[in-house]
């Protein structure tokens, strides 16, 4: 009976996708990351800057609240912000840093590679490339009318099919190639809230403009 209810699933997931065209499978996929607004979201993002290499940032939201940790050349940092206040810690330097929240340059900038997957089909071809039992594999071209010059001129995007989430996307942005990956939700409070107890023994460096 197991075995009958699994193959029953799995047909409902190919009728369900069957008929679709890709252009309303990433429009599905896009109305899904919505979650995670009201849910929260965590990600990863891989960046390969031309000299410098590969920076690997794990980008965790929850409301207005936020903790980055980027791990590039053998260093691994980690930020929360919580939109009033910063903290940012050094493992190698053993410190804490503390100031005025800046709205967060590294949020800021996975909050628009992520937004490269809204919306992906607006002046964009898209095409089926392949597909496996648990997941779809897109091409999307950029359309000569799209007068987007800081747009890539082309994405590679995956979607689960169970839950029609990204699965990974992969593009170029101003010669640094963007992978953006391992995404999930329901992020709690505490995966985003700084708590200064569990950094005992770490030099605290205080940087917030007095009033």
């Amino acid at each position: 009976m197991k075995k009958f209810l699994v193959v029953l699933a799995a047909a409902f997931v190919a009728l369900a996708a069957w008929g679709q065209t890709p252009e309303e499978i990433l429009q599905k996929m896009s109305e899904t990351m919505d979650r995670g607004k009201k849910e929260g979201m965590a990600m990863t993002m891989d960046m390969k800057v031309p000299i410098l290499g590969t920076m690997s940032m794990r980008v965790l939201n929850l409301g207005q609240k936020s903790r980055i940790s980027t791990s590039m050349m053998g260093r691994t940092v980690t930020m929360w912000d919580d939109g009033v206040t910063m903290c940012t810690y050094s493992a190698e330097e053993g410190e804490i840093t503390i100031e005025d929240s800046k709205t967060g340059s590294s949020s800021s900038e996975a909050d628009d590679n992520l937004g490269l997957a809204k919306g992906v089909t607006d002046g964009y071809d898209a095409v089926l490339k392949s597909e496996t039992a648990d997941a779809w594999f897109f091409e999307c071209k950029k359309q000569k009318s799209n007068k987007d010059k800081d747009a890539p001129k082309k994405m590679d995007i995956s979607v689960w099919k169970d839950s029609y989430c990204l699965r990974e996307m992969s593009a170029s942005v101003k010669g640094v190639k963007v992978v953006l990956r391992d995404i999930s939700f329901d992020v709690k409070e505490e995966d985003v809230s700084f708590d200064i107890s569990q950094f005992p023994d770490v030099k605290v460096t205080d940087k917030r403009v007095q009033e």
